[in-house]
């Protein structure tokens, strides 16, 4: 079994590099990954799921409303 640290850096890494499949570039999966480690520590910390998703909606609709995401 791995500990928390492990299962918080696998997490991080495979939701970041999961958006190559969404047509997302290298540099831009890093940045997710890094995302995806706040996020999965977010998870760790507060025992629940929530605060993450809240976060990753409030996170996508931002960068909708800015522009670095369209639509379509």
């Amino acid at each position: 079994m791995v500990g928390e640290k492990w299962a918080v850096l696998f997490n991080g890494a495979a939701f970041g590099f999961s958006h190559l499949a969404y047509g997302f570039s290298f540099i831009s999966c890093l940045g997710i990954a890094i995302g995806g480690l706040f996020l999965a520590g977010l998870t760790i910390r507060s025992a629940s799921l929530l605060p993450a998703a809240i976060w990753h909606v409030c996170l996508n609709l931002l960068m909708i409303l800015s522009g670095l995401i369209t639509i379509s």
